[in-house]
């Protein structure tokens, strides 16, 4: 990818309104996330959002994503789960997960958007 492609690409994110991130399954920590992913979650780009991120995650569905990821990290295939968080302010948004794995350094990168 050219630096132009990866600016164009970049500029695009910054001002998507999907919520858009990139998470590396090695390091277990984000590459990315857009303002529109943080403005989601309603939290600060500056908080320890890996940590507070599981803390969203509708009771109801922190088993089945636990398994998603762990599955992730084994290096499955699965290419697009939902899952619902619950907001500081009690709010209820489905989150469409589309991974797919980097396979030049080994992780796995993912996207979101939600409803």
């Amino acid at each position: 990818m050219t630096n132009q492609a990866a600016a164009s690409f970049l500029a695009l994110a910054e001002n998507s309104s999907r919520a858009m991130f990139s998470f590396d399954i090695v390091s277990n920590d984000f590459i990315y996330r857009n303002p529109a992913f943080s403005d989601l979650v309603s939290l600060k780009q500056d908080l320890q959002v890996k940590t507070a991120l599981e803390s969203l995650i509708h009771p109801e569905d922190l088993q089945f994503v636990r398994k998603a990821y762990k599955e992730l990290q084994r290096g499955s295939k699965r290419d697009r789960f939902e899952f619902r968080l619950l907001t500081p302010e009690k709010d209820i948004k489905t989150i469409c997960l589309d991974s797919f794995h980097y396979s030049r350094r080994k992780r796995t990168k993912s996207s979101s958007r939600h409803s």
